[in-house]
């Protein structure tokens, strides 16, 4: 039986070129801040699928879900790029005066989250990676991905307006909760199929992907096209702790990926498990993000 989604109107921190990025605050508002990101097709709301709030709430964590660029309630980019999302993560934390926080990134919001941790290595004081995916570079790092998964990431490279047609088709199968997460459930792994059949799922799932079409297409298009390209980062300048949590029959993003990026950071601890893509957030919500909050605690700069 589906039940309602609360979808509150999200708040909106001011950016550049007159935008604005939309935003969620979840948990405990006094409580250590984190900045999520979420992955594609998705937008702010898919925390909800996974129990975040909950979670935060318990934890004593500040979360906060944004929508990036054209997604949800965000203003659309003209020629966006991983910096700009990062620009856009920036205008969040100015807006609620974070002088420092932690960062997590889910699936595709790998390549933005490793971008803000970049480019605001001062505020941001940790990094943790979730289910994420690989350098769109490196696409030996996906040889067990999901032939739909890798056919979308390829268009988004490639064939572009291909890409629209088939997100088209997706945002018109968000009308049928039920019969969207039935297919999804189909090709999953049993861990997610799990998460997509607990009650709500089915809600909750058409709710955040009907959120990331609220302006069309366009926005989830750009975001593919992103996360599929090349990172213009160097991971071996990241200095802050990254943590990499990963499941072993994870077909969207293959673990491989969670293993060579591990390999690159300075100071990384990657910890994998029995779950699928969906699963271990879903699963391991509490302990996510209590690690970050500890793993920003101990990360605070020496005062001169």
């Amino acid at each position: 039986m589906e039940r309602p989604v609360p979808t509150p109107p999200p708040r909106l921190a001011p950016a550049s070129q007159g935008r604005s990025v939309a935003y969620d605050v979840h948990g405990d508002p006094t409580g250590p801040a984190v900045l999520y990101l979420h992955g594609v097709p998705s937008s702010r709301l898919e925390v909800h699928l996974f129990g975040l709030p909950a979670a935060a709430e318990t934890v004593g964590v500040r979360l906060v879900a944004l929508d990036r660029a054209g997604i949800g309630q965000s203003s659309p980019r003209r020629q966006g790029s991983l910096s700009s999302a990062a620009t856009d993560v920036a205008a969040v934390a100015d807006h609620l005066e974070l002088d420092s926080f932690g960062l997590l990134g889910y699936s595709a919001g790998a390549p933005s989250a490793l971008a803000t941790a970049t480019m605001l290595c001062e505020r941001a004081r940790a990094l943790t990676i979730v289910s994420g995916i690989g350098p769109g570079d490196r696409p030996d790092l996906a040889d067990e991905q999901s032939p739909d998964v890798a056919r979308m990431f390829t268009l988004a490279r490639k064939a572009p307006a291909l890409l629209s047609a088939g997100l088209r088709f997706m945002r018109y199968g968000t009308r049928n909760p039920a019969r969207l997460v039935t297919a999804v459930a189909k090709s999953a792994p049993a861990p997610d199929a799990r998460v997509l059949a607990r009650p709500g799922a089915d809600a909750e799932f058409a709710a955040f992907l009907a959120e990331a079409f609220a302006q069309g297409v366009a926005g989830v298009r750009d975001d593919f096209r992103l996360a599929a390209g090349p990172w213009p980062f160097d991971l071996a300048d990241l200095a802050m702790p990254v943590r990499l949590w990963h499941g072993e029959v994870d077909r969207n993003a293959p673990v491989a990926g969670a293993r060579w990026l591990a390999g690159q950071l300075a100071d990384a601890q990657l910890r994998t498990s029995d779950d699928g893509h969906a699963s271990l957030i879903a699963t391991h919500g509490q302990a996510i993000l209590a690690d970050l909050v500890a793993a920003s605690a101990g990360n605070v700069p020496a005062q001169p």
